[in-house]
């Protein structure tokens, strides 16, 4: 696969946060997509998480040491904490191993997968206020957050279709 530096036709907005607590993540081998860094899920099971568009962060930064370049990633969410559900919902992502970055353009970027085939929980830090939650997400990886591929049609499931992602 050839290293594109031609201008990027869309800069994508987080529109949506899922997070899974099982499953693994393999390297894609969908025509298009580049495997190391792309990714399909095996087993996991996404569940859409309420955020709000101004209450949701992501950066990635780049260290270099001896041995070799590894990518910091960091994701933010925040959410109001005040029903009866609170203390579960907090508890239960303590245990989240990955999370799906939803894009407008119809791309998702996943948290999670460190390496070719090994896999890390995030570490993931709570705060809280009586209105607020604050759950930041933290990974560190041998390479840079890449896709995995939106595989909801919104068709019902007996329909045999594959979606090929183009190459943007």
């Amino acid at each position: 696969m050839s290293t594109s530096l031609d201008k990027v036709k869309a800069l994508p907005n987080i529109c949506g946060i899922e997070i899974s607590t099982t499953g693994t993540m393999l390297p894609a081998t969908i025509e298009g997509y580049e495997p190391f860094y792309n990714t399909i899920p095996s087993g996991a099971d996404f569940k859409k998480t309420y955020t709000g568009k101004a209450a949701v962060a992501f950066r990635e930064e780049s260290t270099e040491s001896n041995a070799g370049i590894s990518y910091k990633q960091k994701l933010t969410i925040q959410f109001p904490v005040s029903d009866k559900a609170r203390a579960k919902r907090l508890a239960y992502m303590q245990q989240v191993k990955y999370i799906k970055i939803v894009l407008s353009t119809g791309k998702n970027l996943l948290l999670g997968r460190n390496d070719f085939e090994q896999n890390i929980r995030p570490q993931v830090t709570i705060k809280t206020d009586e209105r607020l939650g604050q759950v930041t997400f933290n990974t560190v990886s041998i390479f840079p957050t890449g896709y995995t591929p939106s595989l909801d049609t919104g068709l019902p499931a007996m329909f045999p279709i594959s979606f090929i992602p183009d190459n943007d």
